[in-house]
């Protein structure tokens, strides 16, 4: 029997001084007079730059431009209407969205076929649309952010092209719609921070040479603010919200960082930050070889290549040592979109620009195991060259953080194109702030938010006490042992419930996983529930559990208790009308009663059944 073993340093005490041991303070030497001197006098300054246009205009015949073209040439239908100011609940951010895709495919396509006025004539009259509008939706700060680049990006690449009376007044739509307004989300630690300070620099930087006082003061306050955003990747490269908020977050940081360079001449050596550059890792071993990513929190379950694959090409441009950029995989996915006539993502044209400085080695070979510490620790366990695709991904963390779940212990475990134990990731934000307003985002331990199927512990595969709800402040660190395995501490869960609770991941062979809970009762302890989120089919047999899925077969032995109660809850129908609903979801659960003196335990065995 073959044990793969987990390290991981993670004490209770790293969190607490992660302020101090992940400080990061880029170089700031932006004032009115450096920003005069430095700023780039004409145009484009925003990432395209010449000497890039002019290697790009050699590339012509490349697919990833094709399917920006074909996009390109879409919009320009006379049938098809520009953007209209059209809310969606308290967003404008689809349309903002939307914005960047159209005007940045418009803009790109019109300096490549410069001799083709069509591609103009339709970013002229979506810029003046969205200029247009009474305000960019200032109360959802990130509607603001997005159509400021896309306003930005459209007359820094056009800006002699496009009419003069435009260039105008998408100009004072950046200053009065964005950049005099008070700004929101900049000084957070989340996502909302990189894009609503990315957002508000583009502006910045396409109208400093005529408000070199005001871009000042933008640009100097993103570096003053933006390391409170960088600090969650610390110190491994794991990006706390989940791959697909990385995906968001990091995009912004990378415009902000390409546009310093292209504007300014400089980075602030923003790309030092702990952990940002790793980011890379965690981003290739937080989707797991079916596609589908490690859906923790409010992460998606559906992951854009054409998205995912340019941001890694940006990283392997910014150095070796974090390239894991595979181009078989981009070509692939512009195949598969070219045969679909889909629409590009929204930063595909800005991420073709610098694709020119793509890595032409080889990406660097995925570790198959992998963890990291932080405020919401992950281990992820993978098999390289395995056409079986085995993965295990596990967590400990706190549901308190932003888009958090109360999932510490929880894990997603994949083989043969199926996911066996699965996580429900993101549910809609728009439906349920209908019926649950502002208290949606609450962490409090009373919020509706943890009534949710999609966001309490018994929508996840980890462990209930008392069946109470987990502890939404509490902090559980995955912590090394000696004996080949990896515990996470789910002891703080549960308000002084248990003495103590350690769960334990083992992988047995090649594609087996034991998953051992033990827990010394006190007092309060009354009963433990261990369960684990499926949408297989399932048959119970005595203590054998027989998951069927996708022609699949998965076999749950449970080793302890020896006499164990299995139980098979369907939840779907959810248990509230406003519930996520998910195809065939069920959870199956073990109830064991607790007495003190007595540890109660759980042995699960998973493994394929041949």
């Amino acid at each position: 029997m073959k044990r793969f073993v987990f390290l991981l340093f993670c004490l209770l005490g790293l969190v607490a001084h992660a302020e101090d041991e992940y400080r990061f303070t880029p170089e700031n030497p932006v004032t009115e007079e450096w920003l005069q001197a430095n700023l780039r006098k004409e145009s484009p300054r925003l990432i395209l730059t010449p000497a890039r246009l002019a290697t790009l205009k050699g590339r012509t015949d490349d697919p990833f431009y094709q399917l920006i073209k074909a996009n390109a040439d879409h919009l320009c239908d006379p049938a098809l209407p520009v953007l209209k100011f059209e809310k969606v609940g308290k967003r404008l951010l689809s349309v903002s969205r939307e914005a960047i895709r159209r005007i940045s495919c418009l803009a790109l396509v019109a300096n490549m076929e410069a001799e083709n006025q069509k591609h103009i004539g339709r970013l002229d009259a979506e810029l003046r649309a969205v200029c247009g509008f009474d305000s960019w939706n200032p109360s959802h700060f990130l509607d603001v952010a997005e159509m400021s680049v896309a306003v930005a990006i459209g007359i820094d690449w056009c800006s002699g092209m496009l009419p003069a009376e435009t260039i105008q007044l998408a100009r004072q739509a950046l200053l009065e719609k964005a950049l005099k307004i008070k700004a929101g989300g900049v000084k957070g630690s989340n996502n909302w921070n990189q894009v609503c300070n990315g957002g508000l620099a583009a502006a910045a930087l396409v109208v400093g040479d005529e408000h070199p006082s005001l871009a000042a003061m933008v640009v100097s306050r993103t570096l003053e603010y933006l390391p409170r955003a960088l600090k969650s990747y610390a110190p491994d490269g794991h990006y706390p919200e989940g791959v697909s908020y990385w995906d968001y977050g990091t995009y912004y940081s990378a415009l902000m960082v390409e546009m310093y360079r292209s504007a300014l001449g400089t980075d602030f050596k923003l790309m030092d930050a702990p952990g940002f550059r790793e980011s890379a890792l965690f981003a290739r071993m937080a989707v797991a070889p079916s596609g589908m990513p490690y859906n923790y929190f409010d992460c998606g379950s559906t992951f854009s290549p054409l998205a995912y694959w340019p941001l890694l090409a940006w990283f392997g441009a910014n150095g070796t040592e974090n390239n894991y950029f595979v181009p078989e995989s981009l070509a692939e996915a512009v195949k598969t979109a070219i045969r679909k006539k889909s629409n590009v993502p929204r930063f595909a044209a800005i991420a073709w620009v610098w694709m020119v400085d793509r890595p032409e080695s080889p990406a660097k070979p995925l570790p198959e195991q992998w963890v990291a510490r932080g405020s919401n620790p992950i281990a992820v366990l993978r098999n390289n060259n395995d056409p079986r695709g085995f993965y295990l991904g596990c967590k400990g963390g706190k549901a308190s953080l932003s888009h958090g779940n109360m999932d510490a212990g929880s894990f997603v475990y994949e083989l043969d194109g199926v996911r066996w134990s699965v996580d429900l990731g993101m549910q809609g934000y728009t439906a349920l702030e209908e019926v649950l307003g502002s208290k949606l985002w609450s962490s409090a331990q009373k919020s509706p938010r943890w009534q949710l199927i999609s966001k309490s512990n018994f929508g996840h595969s980890t462990l209930a006490v008392n069946g109470q709800l987990h502890d939404a402040q509490a902090f559980s660190p995955l912590v090394s042992t000696m004996d080949g395995s990896l515990e996470i501490d789910l002891a703080p869960q549960f308000f002084g419930n248990v003495a103590s609770a350690v769960r334990t991941f083992v992988k047995e062979g090649k594609f087996g996983v034991v998953v051992t809970d033990r827990l010394e009762p006190n007092a309060k302890t009354e009963m433990v529930t261990w369960q684990l989120m499926t949408q297989a089919k399932v048959e119970i047999d005595g203590n054998i559990v027989t998951m069927k899925q996708s022609g699949k077969s998965l076999k749950m032995v449970v080793e302890k208790p020896e006499k164990a109660v299995i139980k098979m809850i369907p939840l779907n129908p959810p248990p509230l009308p406003h519930d996520m609903k998910v195809k065939n979801l069920k959870r199956i659960e073990i109830t064991e009663s607790a007495k003190t003196g007595t540890t109660v335990w759980f042995k699960v065995w998973l493994e394929p059944e041949e």
